[in-house]
C-alpha cells in the first residue's frame, strides 16, 4: 500500500505532517516528502519479491538476482550473521540492497534445509556406566550393580 501524507495538528507543535501508514510522524514536509518516497520505493521492491518461493536453490537464487538486477553473493555470504538477523527496513536501507538481502534470506533456507543431518543410530548402545551400589539385580539378584540402569555386570546390554 503507497504511503501518503497530510498536514498533522500536533498539540505540540513539533510534527507537522502524519503518515497514512503506520502512524509516522515527521517534523516537516520535506521529510514527509523524503521518507514516503523510501517507503514506496521499498515497498514496490519488495511486491516483487512475493510470488518468488522462500527457499531458493542456487540456480534459482541466480536466476532471480539476474532478473532483478540485484548482486549476488556467495552461499557463504548468505550465510553471515546480517542475513541471518538483519531487519532490513525501507529508511535504514536502499530498496537494492533490502531486495539483495532479502533474497540471500531465502537462498540461506535451502542451505540450512540441505545440511546433512547425521544418520541415526540403528541400535542405541548401552549406557556408560557411572557409579555402584551394593544392590541387588532385579533380574539375577548379583551384586553390585551399575548406575543409571541399576544391573549387575552380567547383566548389563552388551
Amino acid at each position: 500500500m503507497p504511503m501518503t501524507f497530510s498536514q498533522y495538528d500536533d498539540p505540540t507543535g513539533v510534527y507537522t505532517h502524519k503518515a497514512s501508514t503506520g502512524g509516522y510522524i515527521f517534523k516537516s514536509e520535506a521529510e514527509a516528502r523524503e521518507r514516503c518516497a523510501a517507503w514506496n520505493e521499498w515497498a514496490a521492491a519488495m511486491d516483487t519479491l512475493d510470488s518468488l518461493p522462500n527457499v531458493l536453490t542456487r540456480t534459482d537464487y541466480e536466476n532471480v538476482c539476474q532478473k532483478l538486477n540485484a548482486p549476488l553473493m556467495t552461499d557463504a555470504d548468505c550465510g553471515n550473521y546480517g542475513v541471518q538477523f538483519g531487519d532490513f527496513g525501507p529508511w535504514e536501507y536502499t530498496a537494492e540492497y533490502c531486495v539483495k538481502m532479502a533474497l540471500a534470506k531465502r537462498r540461506l533456507r535451502e542451505i540450512e534445509a540441505a545440511k546433512i543431518a547425521p544418520e541415526p543410530i540403528s541400535r542405541p548402545y548401552p549406557p556408560k556406566k557411572t557409579g555402584q551400589l551394593w544392590e541387588e539385580c532385579p533380574h539375577c539378584g548379583s551384586e553390585p550393580v551399575y548406575m543409571p540402569l541399576n544391573l549387575c555386570g552380567a547383566c548389563w546390554p552388551k
